[in-house]
């Protein structure tokens, strides 16, 4: 067996690696809210026992899509409540998209959050910016394997196995043309004796 083929066959378990995906689906009978996330998003922002956001998440509202920021709010015991969630969905607009409450969709910090699957009752809740939809909604919170995520290592496989033949081939003919030339040499040499 041929060694890059070997490499390449060592590689794809490394190359077998994913992100988990978190689908989000929002629905209050006439309206559908849907958006993905990986299941531990890396927050654009956070504050510790407050909450955190994902900046420039895809959201289709009833079929059309624009960008938005997702804030999860987990403030409930810090500020004198029980642990709920605020979820507000904005965009640069006057006007946001929805703020519900419910319960905490995550584990994990809010540095580090994880979300959590499974079938939510949010509630209206107010906030000082208007919203598009001020209706309760049921959120559905579903897990997906997503798009493979290549590690270093398989990056450093996938070269390897590029460049490995181009290697050896390169050195086979170096070898053949030495060869190539010791056999002229003697060739050379045994006629002037």
């Amino acid at each position: 067996m041929n060694l890059p083929l070997t490499v390449a066959i060592m590689c794809v378990p490394v190359l077998a690696i994913r992100a988990d995906i978190v689908n989000f689906r929002l629905t209050n009978g006439s309206d559908e809210i849907t958006f993905s996330l990986p299941s531990n998003p890396v927050p654009s922002t956070y504050t510790s026992g407050v909450g955190f956001t994902v900046s420039d998440v895809l959201v289709t509202v009833d079929g059309v899509t624009s960008t938005y920021g997702v804030n999860f709010y987990s403030c409930g015991a810090a500020c004198g409540g029980s642990p709920l969630l605020d979820l507000y969905i904005y965009d640069s607009s006057p006007v946001g998209l929805l703020y519900d409450a419910g319960p905490i969709l995550f584990t994990g910090s809010d540095s580090q959050p994880v979300f959590v699957p499974g079938d939510f009752s949010l509630t209206d809740a107010t906030h000082s910016t208007p919203m598009r939809f001020d209706s309760d909604f049921t959120l559905s919170v579903s897990s997906s394997v997503g798009v493979p995520e290549p590690s270093v290592l398989s990056w450093l496989c996938i070269i390897f196995a590029i460049a490995a033949p181009k290697v050896v081939s390169t050195e086979l003919r170096k070898r053949h043309k030495r060869k190539e030339l010791i056999v002229h040499a003697q060739s050379f040499w045994s006629t002037l004796e």
